[in-house]
């Protein structure tokens, strides 16, 4: 960790002995031309590029808590930005095209134009130098710059903005000064690309009022071209007032050479969570786990019981829906809609079925929603709050025989739906009952309560809850699917519904959760697809939440999850489908080919 300096500290070792005396001092009132920067660092690389040319700096930039920073001190210096030290105050003191900044170490605060923020949000001081987070001040100095993950390198553009007032402002003496017009300016990285290249865009547009330019429109812009010839991009740009600016152009040269087909190029440059309409072509080029027989080793555990609580159509009558019991840990999931024509409420009750002692029960993980008349993204969302919640470790105890409401539901309104999931464990045997009620009703009145005619189709249980998946794609070679849910690859998961005693197969996944490494050797993306049919619910990839469209996803989609970079060799996949969703669901796994 990065330690702040005290109070007392003299100010010239605060601020490097030049950056105390020194002021950077603004242009002379005739000077209104302007220049272009191009700036590239390196992470904790005191080596920098200036317009091509080699410098060294005094302290190099550095990535802080995936953040990346840069000396302050310099960038003013190289940028025309007045930084200086008062002495008086105690303060550091930038000037920014958008924003006048105070950095006030002693008191570990910022000012922003008057507006404050914790110091070390966005800045820390290293061996005596101010470092600031690039991103933030970006959005106050008008920096456009690109970050590459694979070099921790930054490439900045920066146009210089001229201090002295545009001409059409000279004859007005107050501040009533006319709104000057933005310029729209880019270059392309280089003048000619490769069919299905991406196109490296560089924005060095700006606002001499420095207002900012809330609104680009771009004329022929694409991420890459997939057929030969010379293509004119124009840009325009407005600022805050409305004022636009004139159109710029400039054209770029598609060789007639191949680079990434236009099937292939969303696999090798989309970002993760890309929803991609997938061609007949390309899915006749993808085999399947019958076909390569990828290693694939399947854990079904059996230490976790899955109740779940369902019903295809909205519930009528009031009463039991559905009832089972467990040992030790269970799931439960329910989601039923009120087709009654008044408000009622949903309950979970737990019994203790013990007469001789209580029972201890512990809720580890939970996610529900609030009513809700759509009750299709009601599940997703609640699929999804239940990936990313933490544990818990909620407890309550129920004496012996007795039986307590262990979840009661906002009350719902006709047509809406609830949708609720809970791990819980206990250390004795406990009957679970999902119950529609009248609102407030207590366990008294639950006594003259029967069984609901709608328990056939929706609830079951089964003796699974957890699957986890271990596959071995490092000698891949062409794109792999293996299918979730196929009985090719892993064994189907049987249970029964509990009060009819009937045998019933999985019916789409719901409320299991998929834990999938994928383990591999060369740079690969992974993706989703249901193979016929239709999925809805919750991804986690690496700890980090894939949306799938409110809609879902159908055969002809595929769902774009990770794509490996470079030394990386696994990565780890949550998934949980909503009740409803189809299998196979098939993990389709791309190995990207070396592109030169």
């Amino acid at each position: 960790m990065y330690r702040l300096l005290s109070a007392s500290m003299k100010p010239a070792i605060l601020l490097s002995t030049t950056l105390a005396a020194c002021l950077i001092m603004p242009v002379s009132s005739e000077a209104v031309s302007v220049t272009t920067t191009q700036l590239k660092l390196i992470a904790d690389n005191a080596q920098a590029s200036l317009n091509g040319v080699q410098i060294k700096l005094d302290e190099p930039p550095s990535i802080i808590n995936n953040r990346f920073y840069i000396p302050a001190k310099w960038l003013a210096d190289t940028l025309n930005f007045s930084l200086e030290w008062d002495s008086k105050e105690e303060k550091i003191k930038l000037l920014a095209p958008k924003a006048f900044i105070e950095f006030d170490v002693p008191h570990n605060i910022i000012k922003v134009n008057g507006n404050t923020i914790p110091f070390d949000s966005v800045a820390v001081i290293r061996n005596d130098r101010l470092m600031i987070q690039l991103s933030w001040l970006g959005q106050y100095a008008d920096i456009p710059y690109q970050y590459k993950e694979e070099s921790k390198s930054v490439v900045m553009n920066y146009i210089g903005k001229p201090y002295a007032p545009y001409s059409e402002s000279l004859f007005h003496k107050d501040d009533s000064q006319p709104n000057s017009k933005p310029a729209a300016v880019f270059a392309f990285g280089k003048s000619s690309y490769r069919l299905g290249e991406p196109v490296e865009y560089i924005d060095l547009s700006y606002d001499p009022d420095a207002e900012g330019l809330p609104e680009y429109d771009w004329v022929g812009k694409q991420e890459a071209f997939f057929q030969p010839g010379i293509y004119t991009v124009t840009l325009q740009v407005s600022d805050g007032h409305g004022n636009r600016s004139e159109p710029f152009s400039k054209t770029v040269t598609i060789l007639n050479e191949p680079f990434v087909s236009e099937e292939d190029y969303p696999f090798y440059f989309k970002p993760a969570g890309t929803l991609v309409e997938l061609k007949t072509n390309w899915l006749k080029g993808v085999q399947t786990a019958a076909d390569s027989k990828p290693p694939v080793v399947v854990r079904q555990p059996e230490d976790r019981k899955l109740i779940i609580g369902g019903s295809a159509k909205p519930v009528e009558q009031k009463g039991f829906l559905y009832q089972d019991s467990f040992k030790q840990r269970a799931r439960l999931s329910l989601q039923y809609v009120n087709g009654r024509d008044k408000p009622v409420q949903y309950g979970i009750v737990l019994r203790n079925e013990s007469m001789d002692k209580p029972v201890h029960i512990t809720t580890t993980r939970k996610a529900e929603a609030q009513a809700s008349i759509y009750t299709p993204l009601l599940a997703q969302k609640t699929a999804e709050e239940f990936l990313v919640s933490g544990s818990i470790n909620d407890e309550m105890s129920i004496e012996r025989g007795g039986a307590v409401f262990y979840k009661i539901s906002s009350e719902t309104a006709p047509g809406q739906g609830y949708h609720g999931i809970y791990d819980i464990e206990t250390d004795g045997e406990v009957t679970v009952s999902y119950v529609m009620m009248e609102p407030g009703e207590s366990l008294y009145n639950l006594g003259a309560y029967s069984n609901s005619g709608q328990i056939s189709t929706g609830s079951r249980s089964y003796p699974v809850a957890e699957v986890s998946w271990q596959v071995d794609a490092r000698d891949l070679k062409v794109p792999t699917a293996i299918g979730i849910g196929d009985p090719a690859v892993e064994p189907p998961i049987r249970g029964i519904d509990a009060r009819t005693k009937k045998d019933v197969n999985v019916q789409g996944l719901g409320s299991i959760r998929y834990k999938v490494q994928v383990n591999v050797s060369d740079k690969t993306t992974v993706a989703l697809r249901p193979r016929s049919g239709f999925f809805q619910g919750a991804i986690r990839v690496n700890g980090s939440p894939i949306l799938v469209p409110a809609g879902g996803l159908i055969s002809n989609d595929i769902i774009l999850l990770h794509r490996t970079q470079a030394k990386e060799n696994k990565i780890d996949i949550e998934l949980m489908a909503t009740d409803g969703s189809s299998v196979p669901l098939d993990l389709v796994m791309i190995p990207l080919n070396k592109i030169k």
